[in-house]
């Protein structure tokens, strides 16, 4: 797994840089201050971010936003509670020091993010009538489709309202397909284009990514059950 290290301090600095070479396929880049960061994470793909909290004058809480839909960790002298009740919180706040034993930790609190997209909810609420099953099945298609053909146009044309739009129409979507944090990430996207929080580049990739994992679920299913749109 590949994350990013937030951090000015020279031996926090260090001390990462030495656990990461004893950890098997482990990468980290490492910056030292939030603007770099922003830059970093439009440029390159992580897995995860781990943050100080504050970076000289700058706080954490100036910066959030900008790991809308990236799962993230705040390392401190002393964690600051009130960042739990953020938009998107981190995943877990830790005292410093970095080990080795809490950067294993984090990989297993991220892997276990990863959705098994699923049709039981759908199954249960058409009662096993397979025909409504199967044009449920080809209408959730239908709209992933749609949304991931649309959202890179309307980003590239900044047409905020549009977008808005979109994703208002297909969080409910990720429930009946079981992807719960997907559900969580489209509605904090949601949240933050209608107050007017700019997204960063990561979190329209994931908008796009999150509809290609459960289109290809569903193109899996109608494969596999040999379903036919009537």
């Amino acid at each position: 797994m590949k994350f990013l290290y937030i951090e000015d301090d020279e031996i926090d600095i260090k001390s990462c840089k030495m656990l990461c070479s004893g950890l098997e396929d482990v990468q980290v880049d490492i910056v030292d201050d939030f603007e770099k960061a922003s830059h970093l994470i439009a440029e390159r793909t992580f897995d995860f971010v781990i943050s100080d909290q504050r970076l000289g004058l700058d706080s954490f809480e100036e910066f959030w936003h900008q790991l809308l839909g990236l799962p993230y960790f705040i390392l401190s002298n002393s964690p600051n509670e009130n960042y739990r009740n953020l938009l998107q919180p981190p995943l877990e706040m830790y005292n410093k020091p970095i080990t080795g034993n809490t950067i294993l930790e984090m990989m297993q609190r991220v892997k276990a993010l990863e959705p098994s997209p699923n049709l039981e909810y759908a199954e249960m609420i058409t009662g096993g009538d397979k025909q409504l099953l199967s044009e449920m099945v080809f209408i959730l298609k239908r709209q992933f489709e749609e949304g991931r053909q649309r959202l890179p146009d309307l980003q590239k044309n900044n047409e905020i309202e549009e977008i808005i739009q979109v994703v208002h129409k297909l969080i409910s979507k990720f429930t009946v397909l079981s992807m719960e944090d997907s559900f969580s990430f489209f509605n904090r996207v949601e949240k933050c284009l209608r107050d007017n929080i700019e997204l960063n580049p990561y979190a329209y990739k994931r908008l796009v990514s999150d509809l290609e994992r459960g289109n290809d679920f569903i193109n899996l299913y109608i494969e596999t059950h040999e379903l036919h749109n009537s």
